[in-house]
């Protein structure tokens, strides 16, 4: 079973594609097929918002970036020159 609402990279097939487009399109995992296997996607960049194939990569552990935590709050540095505090960021 496969957490909804996970990104994913998912293969959708076209036989257009040259060799060097992109294969792949990143989209959120939103279900399975009722008549087929496979997986269904919402692909927000695609033409069909929602799209069923069973070549999928999933990234479970792929962060969503502006998530709570900042990366930015460890670089904060205060320095005593002079009796003043310079702060660093």
């Amino acid at each position: 079973m496969k957490v909804w609402g996970c990104f994913a990279e998912a293969k959708l097939y076209n036989p257009f594609l040259k060799k060097l487009d992109m294969k792949t399109v990143t989209c959120y995992f939103i279900g399975y097929p009722s008549h087929s296997k496979g997986y269904r996607f919402y692909c927000t960049s695609h033409v069909t918002r929602i799209v069923e194939t069973k070549d999928a990569h999933f990234l479970e552990d792929f962060e969503v970036s502006g998530s709570s935590e900042n990366p930015y709050d460890e670089l904060l540095e205060v320095q005593d020159v002079g009796g003043r505090d310079l702060s660093i960021t």
